[in-house]
């Protein structure tokens, strides 16, 4: 096991994100297994796409998510195995960090669909819950593990958007069987992309000013209009 700064542990069969140490901006993370974890060294499992992580000499960075905190470590790949694809990596450091939202969400009901990582993965059908510029709530029909990197498409006014995510946590939606509550974090978001989300959340803010206020006065009580009569002097 492949303790963190303050106790979290990296343990065989968990799910990890993992990216070259000096990616480029368009470079999204991969997600792998770990086979073996030790105090000084991790075994990952790689699919054959992801031969490119497999390059001794690598740095990589190895995350592991929960919904309060975020341990990453800094590693140098050292050996690769192949059938199936593997490689051993040296622990350099590790961090940790508490995951904070700092971005407010607006609830709404917005249809969706993603793609998850893997070469035979296809596109589900989502529900978006709630949204904010920096990442997204969404129902959908499968159980993923944090760390799962998954490709997400929505329409965000008359704007379509497609983003690499991150799925930080999931959960089982109460009542409902066979769906599954998403927390998914945004990876790389374009500025363009960026703004869009944030133009979108304002105007639907403005509509449910705008509905509110319309439906308070339709309850604010008004004096009763009297009929007065004219009669003959």
């Amino acid at each position: 096991m492949a303790p963190s700064g303050d106790g979290m542990l990296l343990n065989a069969h968990d799910l990890v994100e993992v990216r070259v140490a000096s990616p480029s901006a368009n470079e999204a993370g991969h997600t792998a297994r770990v086979k073996e974890a030790g105090a000084q060294s991790l075994t990952l499992l790689l699919l054959p796409a992801q031969r490119s992580l497999a390059s001794i000499g690598t740095r990589l960075t190895v995350r592991k998510a929960d919904q309060d905190r975020i341990v990453s470590w800094d590693v140098v790949v050292e050996k690769v195995s192949e059938k199936p694809l593997a490689l051993v990596a040296g622990i350099l450091s590790s961090h940790e960090q508490e995951q904070r939202r700092s971005h407010a969400r607006l609830a709404m009901h917005l249809k969706a669909k993603y793609l998850p990582a893997g070469p035979d993965a296809i596109w589900q059908s989502a529900e978006i819950c709630d949204l904010s510029e920096g990442g997204a709530r969404l129902l959908g029909p499968i159980r993923h593990e944090p760390g799962e990197c998954v490709l997400l498409e929505l329409l965000v006014g008359k704007t379509l958007l497609r983003t690499d995510g991150v799925v930080r946590h999931c959960t089982v939606q109460d009542g409902a069987a066979g769906t599954f509550v998403l927390g998914v974090e945004f990876v790389d978001l374009s500025q363009d992309d960026r703004g869009a989300i944030v133009r979108f959340l304002v105007d639907c803010r403005m509509k449910s000013v705008r509905e509110a206020g319309s439906s308070l006065y339709n309850y604010i009580p008004r004096p009763p209009i009297r009929m007065v009569r004219s009669g003959k002097k």
